[in-house]
This record gives C-alpha cells, structure tokens and sequence, in this order.
C-alpha cells in the first residue's frame, strides 16, 4: 500500500510541477505558449484524420470484397440458368 501510495503521490507531484511550468511559461512567454498550443491542436486534428483515413480505407476494402462475393454469386447463378435452359432445350 505504502509503494502504490508513494507512486501516486509522485505522479501527483510530476503533474503539479509540469502544470506549474506551463503557467509559468504561459505567463513569461505568451507567444510561444500559443504556438505550441496550436502545435498540439494541429497534432490532435492530424491523428484524427489519419483514422478517419485508416477508417475509410478499411470500409472501401469490405465494400470491394462484398462486390467480388457478389460478382461470384451472379457468375454461379448465370451459369446454374444457362445449364437448365440448355438441359431444357434438348428435351
């Protein structure tokens, strides 16, 4: 109990001090604070846009797939038709 208590305080500890650099930064520095915060948005938007892609990609490949099931299933059925209209037509 004591570790797992000693470790969340010092994440505590880690997080408190990191927060207190970036006001402190914010404060010295306010043109460099939004460049960086515009930075870290424009990161954010460009992950969200690659699994957007990832997504879309992934989509289009089971569409395709669908379509060469389908293709198949026609061809199976053109043949299956063409067969009994041929056998059909000998009797």
């Amino acid at each position: 109990m004591y570790i797992l208590c000693s470790r969340e305080f010092f994440h505590f500890y880690e997080n408190s001090k990191k927060n207190k650099n970036e006001l402190e930064k914010s404060y010295i520095d306010p043109f460099s604070s939004k460049i960086e915060d515009l930075i870290s948005s424009v990161d954010e938007e460009a992950n969200i846009l690659y699994k957007e892609k990832e997504e879309m990609k992934q989509n289009f490949q089971n569409i395709a797939m669908q379509l060469k099931n389908v293709k198949k299933s026609i061809k199976k059925t053109e043949d299956y038709i063409g067969k009994n209209v041929n056998f059909k037509m000998i009797f």
